[in-house]
């Protein structure tokens, strides 16, 4: 049973987690731990706040201190009173053995925090975050005392339910901001149950009972036929026996709840394999996307897991060891575009959003955003991500491309423009089309991935040419297709690719890449996808 002490530290959890990308940005990236950390978690989401150098303790302290002297305007003195210490945080969040009881003017000060939102003060005592956990712990125990909600993890805020006879009435002096504050936190909790005392109340527990009657009974309807099924199996099976439809048929692996955040988002999965003859299962993500943790092994038979997504998208998968049993496709909304930079595989710095890339009209990862210690040799990559509404085999890409700056410990300094199809489409052989520009003289670099001796001077050109204005464009029908170059056709070749739905468009390579438009025209001309760029 959750206490109120407990809700209070999850808040702040979850509060330093989602404003975590902010934080960064505007107060702790030159902090010396920040850089400690970020050096061994380039993807710089804490896996576990307890783990974080004490340096981030003494930051969030300040932090927090701050915006509780910003709504008591009381004396320093008086100030202590509420306020917390580095080692006080070390403590309640888990680095160092806490036996420490908090009074109620501590526990008022991270209230006031926890409670802070756009400028909003939501809880200004702890009284007002205590009376919020005394009725969501009511409400959350309904939910979680109803079998049906139990099944169905996904269903919208309790918000768009308000109206239904058999939810108990949420509060009207809680606000939206409360809601989903404390949903976020304690749907998977058992929160303590206070009595109902009026008489609606009766007759929603009359109609609550009603309906896990028929809940139960569809249940036991379902086990019955479940059990006859898996019976017509062989005693032993093992998973070679079965299928790919059976094991389709006998597992669940779905995404049950998406959260979405900056320029990344929390996706909370579910598995049951309880029906399979299996004891360890693990869930992964590909190699060339960003879902943290990259591999989670689990021997239970059913469970539900977060995962966070760093890039737009990415796709993961369930495994039985080597077997794979079935993977999800993650799609965040549109980030609009984002952009990074490493240097070789080493991700350094942040995702930027769009408004820091656009300048002078252009789409571009500036040079001044780069840590100065790799301007000598680091790539840049610009992305968006978004459901285009363009089939891949028949489309037309073009935009207009200039080098703005050339890492000078680099050689060659290529460009690669690439579309991806949406995984449903996707074929064994490949679901994304891509192409690349090179200095003159880089030839065998580009010999060395598709394209023909022959071909490749055409996709070469000396820097001066890159530093101006050029035209890049391709259209594919089918199996063909054209690549032009300043109006001129450089290519026409036959692809065997089945690419799907396009959903992304992404610009990659040594150096940074001004971008002037982009355009993605369907098969009949339309243009789905046009942006220019504009500070």
């Amino acid at each position: 049973m959750i206490t109120a002490d407990e809700l209070l530290r999850r808040c702040l959890i979850h509060k330093i987690y989602k404003e975590w990308d902010a934080k960064v940005e505007e107060l702790w990236q030159e902090k010396r731990w920040y850089k400690i950390f970020r050096n061994k978690h380039p993807h710089h989401l804490p896996m576990s706040i307890a783990k974080l150098p004490n340096g981030f303790f003494e930051s969030l302290a300040i932090d927090i201190n701050q915006v509780i002297q910003q709504k008591l305007n009381v004396s320093k003195q008086e100030l202590s009173l509420y306020t917390i210490s580095g080692s006080s945080l070390k403590r309640l969040l888990g680095k160092n053995k806490d036996g420490t009881s908090r009074n109620d003017k501590k526990k008022q000060g991270l209230a006031i925090y926890v409670g802070y939102q756009n400028n909003v003060f939501h809880f200004e005592h702890w009284d007002d975050f205590y009376r919020v956990y005394l009725d969501y712990s009511r409400f959350w125990d309904y939910w979680q005392k109803n079998a049906f909600h139990q099944q169905q993890l996904g269903v919208p805020l309790p918000t768009e339910e308000k109206n239904s006879p058999t939810t108990p009435p949420l509060p009207v002096y809680s606000p939206t901001v409360q809601l989903q504050l404390v949903h976020e936190v304690m749907q998977n909790t058992n929160a303590a149950q206070v009595p109902w005392r009026t008489s609606q109340q009766k007759k929603m527990l009359w109609a609550t009972a009603g309906m896990l009657s028929l809940v139960l009974g569809l249940a036991a309807t379902w086990w019955f036929w479940s059990k006859k099924d898996l019976a017509s199996l062989p005693q032993k099976t093992t998973l070679a026996q079965l299928t790919p439809e059976q094991i389709k048929q006998r597992i669940t692996f779905s995404i049950v709840k998406h959260i979405k955040g900056k320029n990344k988002s929390t996706v909370f999965v579910t598995y049951d394999v309880r029906q399979l003859p299996i004891d360890t299962i693990s869930i992964g993500s590909s190699y060339h996307t960003d879902i943290t943790p990259r591999l989670y092994t689990s021997t239970k038979k059913q469970d539900t897991i977060s995962f966070i997504v760093n890039k737009p998208d990415g796709t993961l998968y369930l495994r039985h060891r080597r077997t794979l049993l079935k993977k999800l496709r993650v799609y965040q909304a549109s980030t609009h575009w984002i952009g990074w930079v490493h240097a070789g595989k080493k991700f350094i710095g942040a995702y930027q959003p769009t408004h820091k890339l656009v300048q002078d009209c252009t789409l571009v990862f500036p040079i001044t955003l780069v840590p100065p210690q790799y301007r000598s040799y680091y790539f840049s990559t610009l992305r968006n991500t978004r459901h285009y509404g363009v089939d891949g085999n028949y489309h037309t890409f073009e935009t207009k491309i200039k080098l703005i700056n050339k890492p000078s410990n680099a050689t060659c300094n290529h460009l690669s423009m690439t579309v991806t199809g949406s995984e449903k489409s996707m074929q064994a052989i490949a679901k994304r089309l891509s192409y690349e520009l090179e200095l003159d003289g880089c030839e065998y670099w580009l010999n060395r991935k598709k394209y023909p001796v022959n071909i490749a001077s055409k996709f070469t050109h000396d820097i001066d040419t890159y530093r101006q204005w050029n035209t890049f464009k391709w259209v594919v029908r089918g199996s063909l297709i054209e690549v032009y170059w300043n109006n001129e056709k450089i290519l026409s070749q036959t692809i065997v690719k089945n690419i799907g739905e396009l959903t992304n468009i992404t610009f990659s390579g040594k150096g940074s890449w001004a971008i002037k438009w982009v355009r993605l025209l369907n098969k009949e001309g339309k243009p789905m996808y046009e942006e220019s760029f504009y500070n």
